[in-house]
C-alpha cells in the first residue's frame, strides 16, 4: 500500500490479504486478474480483506 494512495485512503494496510473482489474469491486469481477486476470496478468496490 503506497502512502497517499486510494487504497491507503480506503483503509487498506501493508500485509492485508484481499480474499474477495466484488464477491469473487481471489485464491485462484493471478495478480494481473485481480488488478483488472479492481480497475473494472471503478469508484465503488467491495473487498473482503484479512488483516
Amino acid at each position: 500500500v503506497n502512502p497517499g494512495s486510494l487504497s491507503e485512503q480506503a483503509g487498506l494496510m501493508n500485509g492485508d490479504a484481499i480474499l474477495k473482489i466484488l464477491g469473487h474469491p481471489t485464491e485462484n486469481m493471478r495478480h494481473k486478474e485481480a488488478q483488472d477486476a479492481i480497475l473494472r470496478a471503478g469508484n465503488n468496490i467491495e473487498l473482503v480483506v484479512q488483516r
